[in-house]
C-alpha cells in the first residue's frame, strides 16, 4: 500500500479521553502514538499536539517525514499542485458524475447486493410466490421502509440527484393498469416518531403573500447585512445538492431565516423538527428549542408539542452552510393516526402485499442520542424487529393475503416468526439512490437475485456472547457454536444449480515456500431461468490445533449461468490461504495436516468436498 493512513474522525481523542481507550495520558502522548503507529492524517484535533510531541522527543523528524511524504504525494498526484486547466480531474462536470451509465451501475449494485432469503408458496399456491405476476390488479406496499427516503441512503452518504424508494419502483414497474395502495402502517419503533416534511397548506409568512413562510438569504454564513434574496418558500423542503440559492456555486456559505406561523390540523401531541446540514436553530413562541451543527450527513432534531386544532403558533428557523451539501427541512408529526387500521384497509383492498420494514441509519449508527425499546446510542440491544412492527406484519398476514417481506437494515435482524410464516423475504439493506427500482427488479423477476450475506443472521441475542465480550467464540460463521436462522453467505435463486466434479490440481502442498493449489468444480443451471451462482470456497481443519474454528471462507467466484449450461468454478489458493493462528506458537502459522475443501451456496451448505494434504 503506496496511499496513506487517515484515522477516524475525533477517534484519537479517544487515546486520552477520560472512560476511553486510556491508552495515552495526554494529548501529546496520543498523538505521537498514533503517528508512530502509522496514522499520516487526523480528522480531528489532536495532530496539532504533535508539535509538544516533538519538543518532547515523543517523535522524530523521520516520523513527521514518513507521514508528509505519503500525504504530498497523493496531493501530488492529483494535481493540486498545479495548474487546474492541466490536472483531467478538475474539469470534470457533473453531468458525467450523475451520469445513465453511473445511474445503472448504482442500480446494478443495488440488484447484486439484494439476498433472497426464502422463497416459498403462499397459503393455496403452488409455485413459490416470487417472481411476482406483474398482471396484479392490485399492491399494497406497506411499511415505514415503504418510501422513505433516508432509509435508502444509509448514513455517512452523499446526495444524489434521485432516488428510488421501494414504492416508487414498484408504481413504475407495474404502470398504470395495476393499482399501488401504499399505507405507513407503524412506526420504526416506539418512541421515535415518523416525520413528514410541512404542507405548505399549514404555514403562513410573516410577509408577502401566500402559504408558505417568509424567507431571508444572506450571502454569508453569519446572517450579517441585508438579505439578498427576500422571498415566500412554499415549503421549506431544501436539498441543494450541487448549487446554493444565493448564488449557484457549490459549498458556497451562506445562511437563511424563514418565519412565519405553522397551523394544527388536529388536537394533540406533535412532534416538531428540522432535518439538515449543516447548522439549524429552531424557535417555537418566540423561545429556542433545540439547535444542531452536522459535517458528515444531515440528521434531526425534534421537540414535542401540544397544539389546538386551528391555532396557528410562531415559528422561526435559522440556517446556515458552509460545506458542499447544504439541505434543511422543516418536519412534523401529525397525531391522532390509526396507522394500523389505514395499514389492513389497504392490504385488504389488494391482490398482494409488500410489507417493507427494517430499521434504518436513524436507529443503528454510531454515537447517537437514542435510548428506546433494542436501540442505545446507535447500538442495538435486541437483534428481533421493532414490536410496532412485528405487530403489523402479524396483523397483515392473519388477512390472508399473499405477503413478501423486504426487509432493510444495515445489519442481522432475527426473523424467526418471519421466516415460520411469511413465504417470501428479501433483504435489501440501504439500497442507495436505485434501491427501489433494484427491489421492484427482483419482485417482479426482472432480475435473478444471487446475493449472499456478507454476517450471519442469528436466531437470538441469547445465542451469543455478552457483547463487551470481545473473544471469538462462538461469534461469526467461523466460531459459531449453534443453528444460525440465515447462515453466512446463504442466498437464493429463481432458478437451481447442481455442483459435481471438484478437482485439485494436487492433493498435496507444501507448508513452506510458495506452493499453492488450483480447485475446481463444475455447475449446472438446473432451472428455467438464467441467473448467477456463488459458489463460495470453505476450509476445514480436521485436527484441534484451534478447536473454536469450524470454517473459514477462502474464496468465491460469480458466474453468470444459462439453463441447461455448464461452466466452472475455479479457485487459486496460495500456501498463504492455509495458515491459522497456533494456540502452542502464539502466531499464525501454516500446519501441516489436513484440511477439507469444501465448496457450496453457503457456509452450512456444501455441495462437493475433497481433501487436502498439507506436508
Amino acid at each position: 500500500f503506496d496511499g496513506y493512513v487517515v484515522s477516524d474522525c475525533w477517534s484519537i481523542n479517544d487515546f486520552y479521553m477520560e472512560d476511553r481507550h486510556g491508552t495515552s495520558e495526554t494529548e501529546a502522548e496520543a498523538a505521537a502514538l498514533a503517528l508512530k503507529s502509522g496514522t499520516d492524517l487526523n480528522c480531528g484535533n489532536t495532530f496539532p499536539y504533535l508539535q509538544e510531541a516533538y519538543e518532547k522527543d515523543l517523535i522524530t523528524d523521520q516520523d513527521l517525514d514518513t507521514a508528509l511524504r505519503r500525504l504530498l504525494e497523493a496531493r501530488f498526484k492529483l494535481g493540486m499542485f498545479d495548474d487546474p486547466e492541466e490536472v483531467p480531474y478538475a474539469g470534470i462536470p457533473y453531468s458525467v458524475v450523475d451520469s445513465e451509465e453511473h445511474r445503472e451501475l448504482a442500480r446494478r449494485m443495488s440488484r447484486e447486493s439484494i439476498v433472497l432469503l426464502k422463497n416459498e408458496p403462499a397459503t393455496g399456491q403452488e409455485q413459490p410466490l416470487l417472481p411476482f405476476d406483474k398482471e396484479f390488479d392490485s399492491i399494497a406496499v406497506i411499511g415505514p421502509n415503504s418510501d422513505n427516503y433516508w432509509t435508502m441512503l444509509g448514513n455517512y452518504h452523499g446526495t444524489p440527484s434521485s432516488v428510488s424508494t421501494p414504492l416508487d419502483g414498484i408504481r413504475n414497474k407495474v404502470g398504470e393498469d395495476t393499482e399501488v395502495r401504499y399505507a405507513l402502517g407503524s412506526h420504526f419503533v416506539d418512541g421515535i416518531p415518523y416525520m413528514d416534511p410541512v404542507s405548505s397548506e399549514y404555514l403562513t409568512p410573516s410577509e408577502g403573500e401566500g402559504n408558505g413562510l417568509y424567507g431571508q438569504y444572506y450571502d454569508n454564513q453569519d446572517f450579517e447585512g441585508d438579505p439578498v434574496i427576500t422571498r415566500v418558500d412554499s415549503e421549506v423542503d431544501f436539498i441543494w445538492r450541487d448549487d446554493t440559492p444565493v448564488n449557484g456555486n457549490i459549498a458556497d456559505r451562506f445562511s437563511a431565516v424563514w418565519t412565519g406561523q405553522i397551523r394544527a390540523p388536529e388536537t394533540g401531541t406533535y412532534a416538531i423538527g428540522l432535518n439538515g446540514m449543516n447548522f439549524f436553530r429552531f424557535h417555537f413562541e418566540g423561545e429556542q428549542q433545540f439547535e444542531r451543527r452536522m459535517e458528515h450527513s444531515p440528521w434531526y432534531n425534534y421537540f414535542e408539542v401540544d397544539l389546538e386544532e386551528g391555532e396557528t403558533y410562531d415559528i422561526k428557523i435559522e440556517f446556515y452552510n458552509y460545506g458542499p451539501d447544504p439541505q434543511i427541512q422543516l418536519v412534523w408529526e401529525v397525531p391522532g393516526k390509526d396507522l394500523l387500521a389505514e395499514a389492513k384497509e389497504a392490504a385488504q383492498a389488494c391482490d398482494a402485499v409488500v410489507l417493507c420494514l427494517g430499521l434504518s441509519a436513524r436507529l443503528e449508527a454510531e454515537e447517537m442520542d437514542i435510548d428506546v425499546e433494542g436501540f442505545k446510542g446507535g447500538d442495538r440491544t435486541k437483534l428481533s424487529l421493532p414490536s410496532p412492527q412485528i405487530e403489523l406484519m402479524k396483523e397483515i398476514y392473519a388477512l390472508g393475503k399473499p405477503v413478501v417481506l423486504v426487509l432493510m437494515s444495515g445489519s442481522a435482524i432475527a426473523l424467526n416468526w418471519s421466516d415460520q410464516n411469511i413465504p417470501a423475504i428479501l433483504q435489501a439493506w440501504y439500497g442507495g439512490q436505485a434501491g427501489g427500482e433494484a427491489v421492484a427488479d427482483v419482485l417482479f423477476g426482472d432480475y435473478n437475485p444471487a446475493g449472499r450475506l456478507p454476517v450471519t443472521f442469528y436466531k437470538s441475542v441469547d445465542d451469543l456472547p455478552e457483547f463487551t465480550n470481545y473473544d471469538m467464540d462462538n461469534r461469526t460463521y467461523k466460531y459459531f457454536e449453534g443453528e444460525p436462522l440465515y447462515s453466512f453467505g446463504h442466498g437464493l435463486s429463481y432458478t437451481s444449480f447442481d455442483y459435481e466434479n471438484i478437482q485439485l490440481s494436487s492433493s498435496e502442498i507444501s507448508s513452506e515456500g510458495d506452493s499453492s493449489v488450483t480447485v475446481s468444480v463444475d455447475i449446472t443451471n438446473t432451472g428455467d431461468l438464467a441467473g448467477d451462482e456463488v459458489a463460495q470456497l470453505y476450509l476445514e481443519f480436521t485436527d484441534e490445533t484451534d478447536r473454536r474454528l469450524k470454517r473459514t471462507l477462502q474464496g468465491y467466484n460469480r458466474l453468470t449461468i444459462s439453463p441447461g449450461e455448464t461452466k466452472t468454478a475455479e479457485f487459486e489458493l496460495d500456501i498463504e490461504a492455509f495458515a491459522r493462528w497456533s494456540e502452542d506458537e502464539g502466531q499464525i502459522l501454516v500446519q501441516p495436516g489436513e484440511v477439507n475443501i469444501n465448496i457450496g451456496r453457503s457456509s452450512s451448505d456444501f455441495a462437493v468436498s475433497e481433501t487436502l494434504t498439507i506436508t
